[in-house]
């Protein structure tokens, strides 16, 4: 996973994702759509994630729609 500081770092279709302290909620994966909020605290967490609808390919790195994730 890519870690950045700024939203302008972001891709098109993806947007910054930051915590200063707090429950790290993972990003939406075709393996995972909807993450939940880990159980331990995490500080000074930056990441670009999939703008919704769309959904990280863990497979091919893209955003997608849900209904585009390869079948398993």
């Amino acid at each position: 996973m890519k870690y950045f500081y700024s939203h302008s770092y972001c891709e098109e279709g993806t947007h910054s994702y930051t915590i200063g302290c707090g429950y790290r909620v993972l990003e939406a994966t075709c393996d995972e759509p909807n993450p939940q909020p880990e159980k331990f605290m995490m500080c000074d967490y930056s990441a670009c994630y999939c703008d919704a609808p769309t959904v990280r390919d863990s497979a091919s790195g893209k955003c997608v729609a849900l209904d585009k994730c390869p079948q398993k």
